[in-house]
């Protein structure tokens, strides 16, 4: 279908540059996933690809062709947005086939090419409403046929699940999922929800201040995060953060002083932390486990249950917030004191600039 290549991506409002350098390749039949909070320059980025704004500086390209300017019909992309964006006076058929229409495609194929995308989206029976006349599953469906029907080289979706309720969430995560499977495309997804990035990509690029912060697969960044916005931004419940200070140093062991008096050994490459130095230790909620001899104690704010699981929120000695994940038959309570056993093989370790310390 499409290889995409970004290189020193830039853009500029005025005096603000909301994206500042992108560096990105997304190839070919890839589902990547842009992922990053409010504000990061996301959806930008995902404008700028389609040709919906200008590049300030920087090259796209898609296979061998650079299309910084190349207008948006002729760069062979479909777009889903956010809000569906459908013709509210246009049958379902009408929508779907508007492209084709204005590209002077013969009613008779027109036609047959709505109606095979129709059954590929399970739709059929659709085809004679109206937008109005739709729940947002079914709006969202004849969007992403809109978009199919082009037979476009990329596909490009801006958020496109937000606007529908958890359990329609969950099913159109796996229709897009089984259709990307169908077509083989090239897909590039935008969302700020992790759970989103981390179920269906291939590949995720984490987005902050318009800056790439980690780039690779799903379990990648989760077990080996770059830093300590991305240890926190990927994973639920996020992570857990512990600050501390370097007490002893060892040929490959170090050992850590938490807030609060805990003292840990964590095996570093030698020459990585200094004595004195200070520190962040992170420890994901289901790597902290109660136990009667658990190195950190504190007190159980609240207590979350979620069926098989439950999250216990506790405030450790020293003041630190932590998660742990515990089976849903614990009976711990609120205002229960609790220890917790940390994993020291599964800890994670940050400077003071927040960039993750590589362990032995």
């Amino acid at each position: 279908m499409a290889r995409v290549r970004l290189r020193n991506l830039r853009k500029t409002f005025n005096a603000t540059e909301v994206l500042k350098g992108i560096d990105l390749d997304v190839d070919d039949h890839e589902f990547a996933v842009i992922v990053g909070p409010s504000g990061c320059g996301k959806s930008t980025l995902l404008r700028l690809i389609a040709g919906l704004e200008e590049t300030t500086a920087g090259d796209l390209w898609i296979d061998d062709d650079r299309i910084n300017n190349v207008p948006p019909p002729k760069r062979g992309i479909a777009m889903v947005f956010q809000n569906y964006a459908l013709y509210p006076h246009m049958t379902v058929a009408e929508n779907m086939g508007f492209s084709l229409r204005l590209a002077g495609v013969a009613r008779v194929e027109r036609d047959m090419k709505i109606r095979e995308v129709a059954s590929i989206l399970q739709i059929e029976s659709l085809l004679g409403r109206k937008p109005g006349e739709l729940s947002g599953g079914q709006r969202q469906r004849v969007a992403i046929g809109r978009a199919i029907v082009r037979n476009p080289r990329l596909f490009l979706f801006d958020e496109p699940l937000s606007n529908l309720d958890a359990a329609l969430r969950v099913q159109m995560r796996l229709e897009i999922l089984r259709l990307r499977e169908a077509l083989g495309s090239t897909m590039i997804y935008v969302t700020h929800d992790q759970v989103e990035a981390m179920t269906m990509a291939d590949k995720i690029a984490i987005l902050q201040g318009g800056v790439i912060e980690q780039v690779g697969a799903p379990l990648d960044l989760y077990h080996h995060p770059r830093n300590m916005f991305v240890a926190g931004f990927i994973g639920s419940p996020r992570m857990n953060f512990l600050p501390g200070s370097v007490s002893i140093v060892r040929d490959a062991v170090v050992t850590v002083n938490l807030d609060g008096g805990t003292a840990l050994d964590l095996t570093v490459p030698a020459g990585r932390l200094q004595r004195g130095e200070k520190i962040s230790l992170g420890i994901r909620p289901e790597r902290l486990i109660p136990h009667d001899s658990g190195q950190l104690r504190g007190r159980i704010l609240a207590v979350e249950h979620l069926g098989s699981t439950s999250f216990l929120h506790v405030r450790a000695e020293g003041g630190a917030m932590l998660i742990t994940e515990v089976d849903a038959g614990n009976a711990a309570r609120v205002h229960d004191s609790i220890s917790l056993q940390v994993d020291e093989n599964a800890c994670h370790l940050f400077n003071e600039d927040g960039e993750a310390i590589p362990q032995c």
